[in-house]
C-alpha cells in the first residue's frame, strides 16, 4: 500500500455584504416581524403549516420590491450606503 499523504487546508469565508435591494427586502421583513411580535398560531398555505406570523409577512409583502421599498423608506438607502 501506498503512503498516503495528509494535508489539513484552511479554509476562510469573508461574507460579503448584501445588495442594496437585499438589504432593504430584509429590513422590510423585520421592521413587520416587530410589528407581529407576540403572535402565535398555525395556518395552513399551500398544503403546509406555517407560521402565522410568517403567513401575515408574506401577505404585507406582495407586491413590494426593492423599488416600491425604496419609495416608501429613503432613509434606508443612505442607512445602507453610511454601513459601507
Amino acid at each position: 500500500m501506498e503512503n498516503l499523504e495528509i494535508q489539513k487546508i484552511w479554509y476562510y469565508r469573508f461574507p460579503k455584504k448584501p445588495t442594496l435591494k437585499q438589504f432593504l427586502v430584509r429590513k422590510m421583513i423585520k421592521e413587520i416581524g416587530k410589528e407581529l411580535k407576540g403572535k402565535i398560531g398555525t395556518t395552513v398555505s399551500a398544503g403546509r403549516y406555517m407560521p402565522k406570523t410568517a403567513s401575515i409577512i408574506k401577505d404585507k409583502m406582495k407586491g413590494l420590491n426593492a423599488d416600491k421599498i425604496k419609495e416608501i423608506h429613503p432613509e434606508w438607502v443612505e442607512e445602507y450606503e453610511q454601513e459601507k
